[in-house]
């Protein structure tokens, strides 16, 4: 079911902070402060949204990895047996099926470069799954920027995830507040601490120290795809190298763009993934002409790929047992 205009509004202006009060929202949109509860209420109810926590992984001394490849095999079962490894593997903490020069696009979180090549020869099981063509760039930074399109009461915020000058210590506890937070349907710390059967002070001193550490910056309204009537691309550039300035110019171009909705920062074939949402496939176009216009000196190459549908996206992929550690 398509959003409202009015659930448009409201989730304008407030997608990447699940956390503002309903006073806030309303001061933002106009509407009253019950409106605004009704309208989020309803959302959650037909399971149109969910809350759920921003993890920064990079925080805690893990490094992303964006890959894309393709399947030496056509054939379904081969797909279906990689679609499956990928759903239950640790590592992987987001997959898309892409349109364009590859077949399928991961985002993989460890702690060592071995584990990656672990995780690839775990993915490609037997030798009619095996990868044919792929591709890895190590993300540097990743920044979310509010969906603009939605109304023009989006407030001027955005969530960046990247390494800091050491990684924190968390433990078992810790993980495990994390794992269930990603997995609830509703932010409830209370929820939490019966889950886990802690005490939900402990849960809450927790959090706020995850916070203040900055591995928890926030909660967000995650939205169903169906409901927003738009497909997600990825613009892949290739920087020339045209200094610090152009690229900070980049960034001012990314967050005012309307359809912008997340800019990666990577190393390796690309410096930069680009996701842009779209209902219609004319934009993609315009939006490279425009992104060539205002950088071609400092662009040596732009392609893009289609992400048709989204197979798994969390913010904190490992899977924890929800009794505590012996």
């Amino acid at each position: 079911m398509p959003l409202s205009e009015r659930e448009r509004i409201v989730l304008g202006a407030c997608e990447l902070d699940a956390e503002v009060s309903m006073q806030e929202i309303a001061r933002r949109t106009g509407y009253r402060a019950h409106q605004v509860a009704y309208v989020l209420r309803s959302l959650k109810d037909r399971k149109a949204v969910r809350i759920r926590p921003f993890v920064n992984l990079m925080a805690l001394g893990y490094s992303d990895y964006g890959a894309f490849f393709s399947l030496a095999s056509k054939s379904p079962q081969a797909r279906r047996a990689i679609e499956a490894r990928i759903m239950k593997h640790p590592n992987v903490a987001w997959c898309g099926k892409m349109v364009g020069e590859y077949q399928y696009g991961l985002s993989i979180v460890v702690h060592q470069t071995n584990e990656l090549e672990a995780c690839f020869e775990h993915l490609e099981g037997r030798n009619e799954e095996v990868v044919a063509r792929k591709v890895i760039c190590p993300r540097m930074r990743f920044r979310l920027f509010p969906r603009k399109y939605l109304s023009r009461y989006a407030p001027k915020l955005e969530r960046v995830f990247g390494h800091m000058s050491g990684a924190v210590a968390v433990d078992d506890l810790d993980k495990r507040i994390l794992y269930t937070l990603d997995q609830l349907e509703d932010y409830s710390l209370r929820r939490v601490a019966q889950i886990l059967s802690v005490n939900v002070r402990t849960v809450e001193r927790r959090v706020q120290c995850l916070r203040e550490a900055g591995i928890l910056p926030g909660f967000f309204y995650d939205i169903q795809p169906s409901t927003l009537g738009v497909e997600t691309y990825r613009v892949l550039v290739t920087w020339a190298g045209a200094g610090q300035g152009s690229r900070v110019d980049l960034l001012e171009f990314c967050r005012a763009h309307r359809q912008v909705v997340f800019l990666n920062e990577e190393f390796g074939r690309w410096d930069f993934e680009i996701g842009i949402e779209t209902g219609r496939a004319s934009d993609v176009s315009t939006f490279n002409e425009e992104l060539t216009d205002r950088f071609g000196s400092s662009i040596s190459d732009l392609s893009v790929m289609a992400e048709v549908s989204t197979l798994k996206w969390s913010f904190f992929p490992f899977k924890m047992s929800l009794k505590p550690a012996k």
